[in-house]
């Protein structure tokens, strides 16, 4: 005599076939949410690769945490393990497993370890969240593999991680934004074997409401329209345009404006060029901007660009402080460590004593910082005087960020964020 399923039993077996079933009746009375068409399918996909090319704010971390979750709790002593660029995203995905399991109490019952960077249930299953700089890593075996903003992986730790499922016939998923036609992430999108959800903000449907449009439109406008089509049209820039910058935006004007605030923004090297070790170090680079809070105008009036010793860097620093003037505000970025505060320091009681001098320590990306003027030079709102370091100038721009050297791109940013940091708009992101 065949016994009978108890229905806490028949559940389970509904869920564990379900996934969208059991996020209907379990996830989404529990958030007082309702899933779009194409997460439903995502978290009942079971391709063996899957890439999700989806927009900013789209829901893709959220949407992978759900199906991690599906699979620890309906799949006894399985692994899921979590790769981000660095620790902090990786345990900030992470973060929303946990913040799952913890809103439901028959989930949070069965947590047996439950830490910042992994966790295990009563049922033998564990999630684990590294650094995706850890791509030596070896010794797993899993039933779902993560890879999240996978365009900025090192492409040595899909070859370390793609094993780990083979054992387990388990599942693959990276996801990101694009980042230029380069890249494991832009190979394996034009790779048929890839199951591929792309998620554009303009074609989704949560993105009409119009609180979600002026947000859109005010990313499209601090960002430019190229990077902005890149974050939120899932558009893979080109090599040639995988610059953050346009030649058409270099506006030239003969010279500089009367009015407005004026900044010099030091970003320094010490390394001098070896040609007999053939190195190619950093350079020295000091960006003259002006900006005009009335009209919105920056200029760059002036940008000073060598390498040197560091006392050839301190003479250059000098004879530009004199030419410059007692009344210029002078800023410089401020290295890492305490060796920076040290040369800082220095400076602050030597050279550029008695002048408004102060130091920046940089925050975000190089990329992230550029954007604000890089969309300003877009809007027409930049202008260039023309002189002998222009070709230097542009080129540098034009190739960042995949260019080799990128001085003349940190001091712009630094001069731009110093002139307009008490103006800008500040910067909103769709939750």
């Amino acid at each position: 005599m065949t016994a009978r399923l108890t229905d806490s039993q028949l559940q389970e077996l509904i869920y564990t076939a379900k996934p969208d079933v059991w996020a209907h009746e379990v996830i989404e009375p529990a958030m007082d949410i309702r899933l779009d068409a194409w997460q439903v399918n995502f978290l009942k996909d079971r391709s063996k690769t899957i890439l999700l090319n989806c927009h900013r704010q789209s829901g893709k971390s959220f949407m992978t945490a759900m199906k991690t979750l599906h699979t620890i709790l309906f799949k006894d002593g399985s692994l899921v393990v979590l790769f981000s660029p660095t620790q902090k995203q990786s345990n900030e995905l992470f973060r929303k497993i946990r913040n799952l399991i913890h809103m439901i109490p028959d989930y949070e019952r069965m947590l047996r370890i439950d830490n910042i960077t992994s966790l295990e249930l009563s049922n033998g299953s564990r999630v684990e969240s590294l650094p995706a700089t850890n791509w030596t890593v070896r010794g797993y075996t899993a039933d779902l593999i993560v890879i999240d903003e996978a365009a900025g992986v090192d492409d040595r730790l899909y070859a370390a991680v793609s094993p780990m499922v083979l054992e387990r016939d388990g599942q693959f998923v990276q996801m990101s934004t694009p980042h230029g036609k380069i890249g494991r992430f832009w190979d394996d999108y034009n790779r048929d074997h890839w199951k591929k959800y792309e998620i554009k903000a303009s074609e989704n449907p949560r993105m009409r409401h119009p609180h979600y449009l002026e947000s859109l439109s005010r990313q499209r406008e601090e960002l430019g329209t190229r990077i902005y089509e890149q974050e939120y049209e899932c558009k893979f820039l080109g090599d040639q345009e995988g610059s953050i910058f346009k030649r058409a935006w270099f506006r030239y004007v003969p010279v500089p404006p009367d009015t407005g605030d004026r900044v010099r923004f030091w970003d320094l090297a010490a390394t001098a060029e070896d040609i007999k070790k053939g190195n190619d170090p950093d350079w020295t680079a000091g960006v003259l901007m002006s900006y005009d809070e009335n009209t919105g105008q920056a200029c760059v009036e002036d940008v000073v660009h060598f390498r040197g010793s560091p006392n050839e860097v301190e003479l250059m620093l000098a004879s530009t402080r004199d030419r410059d003037g007692p009344g210029m505000m002078i800023r410089q970025e401020e290295e890492g460590g305490s060796s920076g505060k040290i040369v800082t320091a220095d400076f602050a009681r030597t050279i550029f004593r008695g002048y408004d001098y102060i130091a920046r320590k940089p925050t975000g990306k190089k990329s992230e910082r550029i954007r604000p003027f890089a969309a300003a030079m877009e809007r027409g709102d930049v202008t260039i005087v023309r002189a002998s370091w222009n070709r230097e100038y542009e080129d540098e721009l034009l190739s960042f960020p995949l260019g080799p050297h990128d001085d003349m791109v940190d001091a712009t940013s630094g001069a731009y964020t110093e002139l307009t940091q008490n103006q800008a708009t500040a910067n909103v992101w769709i939750l």
